[in-house]
């Protein structure tokens, strides 16, 4: 995920939730299953362990991010789960 403003990382966030989120109910919508919350908090989960190995990754000793660039991954941590979560709970309501 590019690093940019506020409205960006919680736009770029959601809009990965709403992707995965979409593609997992047409999977639903082919095998005629109705959504369950263990998927969506699967999915929420994955996102969340997916950013924190990048975080995880740029903090390494050899790599040396700037301390900006550090902060900008921890808000992109935070703007992520909650666009994820909010985006499972579209999944969920429709």
């Amino acid at each position: 995920m590019p690093i940019g403003g506020y409205g960006w990382q919680f736009s770029s966030a959601f809009a990965r939730g709403l992707a995965a989120f979409g593609a997992m109910r047409i999977v639903f919508f082919a095998l005629a299953v109705r959504p369950h919350v263990y998927a969506a908090i699967g999915v929420v989960i994955l996102f969340a362990l997916w950013d924190v190995y990048q975080f995880r990754f740029m903090k390494r000793p050899t790599l040396a991010a700037p301390t900006r660039a550090v902060a900008v991954a921890r808000f992109k941590i935070g703007a992520g789960a909650v666009a994820s979560v909010l985006a499972s709970l579209l999944f969920l309501a429709t």
